[in-house]
């Protein structure tokens, strides 16, 4: 059974081996997941711009507050409805 992709991406600008941007291109530009939504969050002063070109969901500033984090998240990944 082939592995699903994740569903959304979380993502930080500053890595110990790469940078979050660079880290954006490779998953942007392979073949497994260039259409997840990915959210950066980071305590550096950056837009959607330096990540272009290449589509995110939204540049979150650390701290994040919870109520903003999760409202961003279930835009990307809505919660399936329940049944009943």
């Amino acid at each position: 059974m082939p592995e699903e992709p994740p569903r959304l991406v979380i993502l930080d600008v500053l890595l110990a081996r790469m940078s979050g941007r660079e880290v954006l291109r490779l998953l942007r530009t392979g073949h497994r997941v260039p259409d997840v939504p990915v959210l950066v969050i980071t305590g550096m002063d950056v837009d959607r711009a330096y990540f272009a070109p290449w589509p995110i969901l939204a540049v979150l500033r650390k701290p994040v507050a919870v109520e903003e984090l999760l409202a961003t998240v279930a835009r990307a990944v809505p919660l399936p409805r329940k049944r009943g």
